[in-house]
C-alpha cells in the first residue's frame, strides 16, 4: 500500500486452439499502472491444456524486469535534470 493506494498483480493466461498469451498488470484502485504480454512457447501451452502447474510461469513477464523499463526511468531523470 501507498499512501492508502493498494498496488495489486493480475496474472492472466489465454489460450486459443496452438497459440496463447501471459499478461501480467499491475494495478492501482483498479486502473492499469503497467503491463506486459508475452506469447506462450509449445511446452507451456501443453501444460496448460492438461492442467499443470508450473511454478516460474509469470517470471520472465513481469513488467519491472521488461527490456525497457529502466530504460524510461534513466531517460525520465535524465530529461528532469536538463530542463532545471
Amino acid at each position: 500500500m501507498v499512501n492508502g493506494k493498494e498496488r495489486t498483480q493480475q496474472n492472466t493466461v489465454q489460450v486459443q486452439n496452438t497459440k496463447g498469451t501471459k499478461k501480467v498488470e499491475i494495478l492501482q484502485n483498479g486502473r492499469v499502472l503497467s503491463s506486459n504480454e508475452k506469447p506462450l512457447t509449445q511446452k507451456e501451452i501443453q501444460n496448460i491444456q492438461t492442467r499443470k502447474f508450473m511454478p516460474g510461469l509469470f517470471s520472465d513477464c513481469s513488467p519491472k524486469t521488461s527490456p525497457g523499463f529502466n530504460l524510461r526511468r534513466k531517460n525520465r531523470k535524465t530529461r528532469k535534470n536538463k530542463h532545471q
